[in-house]
């Protein structure tokens, strides 16, 4: 059985799992990188590639967005009410903003690729210092080098982070 896809239209969809449908990432690489691997992809990797760059976003992004979820039950963390960019201009409670589209394309190019946008950590580096001490227990490690725990997709955060909470903002009409 494959996994539904199901494209959130800005209704608030209790199952929707893609901000965006594959004709339209398909524009943006046309439009953009015109990614090969894309490029050579079935639709049924396009749709996966496009579902876990969604769930990337939510996760990772998902409470730094300005506004709240327009329903409660509603699938994904868009759309959003009282939505505001960062310099003030307000987004209706029933749209998905074109960038977020766009960063869900981005993420779902590199996942296609290979990128896991979620990798867990599996060097945390050298153990730099470390203190045990036996009454009332304590552990200390400090490690050095090693991978970071979470991966920063610079081009992702770019397109959102006109979405991002600040604290001052003007709303404008």
């Amino acid at each position: 059985m494959s996994a539904t896809f199901v494209v959130e239209d800005g209704t608030s969809k209790t199952d929707s799992n893609s901000y965006i449908s594959i004709a339209d990432a398909d524009q943006y690489n046309d439009n953009h990188d015109q990614d090969a691997v894309w490029e050579g992809a079935d639709d049924q990797v396009k749709e996966k590639a496009l579902r876990l760059a969604t769930a990337y976003i939510d996760d990772a992004y998902g409470n730094r967005f300005s506004g709240y979820r327009t329903e409660e039950d509603q699938a994904l963390a868009f759309p959003r009410t009282g939505l505001t960019t960062n310099d003030g201009y307000l987004i209706d409670g029933d749209v998905i903003p074109q960038k977020l589209k766009d960063a869900t394309v981005e993420g779902a190019i590199l996942s296609a690729n290979g990128t896991s946008l979620m990798p867990d950590q599996t060097d945390p580096g050298t153990v730099k210092s470390k203190m045990v001490k036996v009454g009332e227990i304590q552990v200390d490690t400090e490690y050095t080098g090693g991978n970071p725990p979470n991966t920063y997709f610079k081009k992702i955060d770019k397109l959102l982070n006109q979405f991002f909470s600040a604290s001052g903002t003007i709303e404008r009409a």
